[in-house]
């Protein structure tokens, strides 16, 4: 058995939806979401505007109304250019998330090039992130075990393990400032 205290969910797209669906149940120590959707719906409506597509969704993925349920560090990252889930989906699901919380927009990029269209800012991001949750804990050295939850029409595997020491932290990491709004649009 692994401690949830120690287990980060990486949810893109599709599997953003499944992270918090885990996360009601399963409390990680942090939740990372890149590209979200509000629902299943939401995105059928979109793509079919003139269909009744909403009521064939069996499981709606209904991020926007699980959200409030997620009390632990919560990091959305997308790409500005994204064509498939639009931008104001991760806008309402950072508005209706509980503190600590951070919404990272990246300038040029789309749906499926988020972590490459700018990779050094991305996996900084994410690292600075992280670096965060482990100050929360109290550790000044501990390696935390990532668990990927990608969607179905990519996989990617961004760190399997990290290990992040206290000399390394990024400069007034050791409070939740970081963690405030960070909208920068």
């Amino acid at each position: 058995d692994v401690d949830p205290n120690s287990i980060i969910y990486f949810g893109r797209s599709l599997g953003a939806a499944i992270a918090i669906n885990t996360a009601t149940t399963t409390p990680p120590l942090g939740i990372i979401l890149v590209a979200p959707f509000t629902s299943l719906s939401d995105i059928a409506a979109i793509r079919f505007p003139n269909l009744p597509i909403g009521w064939l969704t069996k499981n709606r993925y209904n991020t926007i109304s699980r959200i409030q349920y997620i009390h632990n560090p919560l990091l959305i990252i997308h790409g500005n250019l994204d064509d498939i889930v639009p931008l104001n989906h991760s806008s309402q699901i950072f508005q209706k998330a509980n503190y600590p919380k951070t919404l990272k927009v990246l300038v040029g990029a789309g749906h499926n090039d988020t972590y490459s269209n700018d990779g050094l800012n991305y996996w900084n991001i994410v690292k600075n992130f992280i670096g965060t949750l482990n100050y929360r804990r109290g550790h000044k050295h501990i390696a935390l075990q990532i668990t990927a939850i990608n969607s179905v029409e990519q996989s990617i595997n961004p760190l399997s393990e990290i290990s992040q020491s206290e000399e390394s932290l990024p400069s007034g990491s050791n409070d939740s400032s970081n963690l405030d709004d960070d909208i920068p649009f």
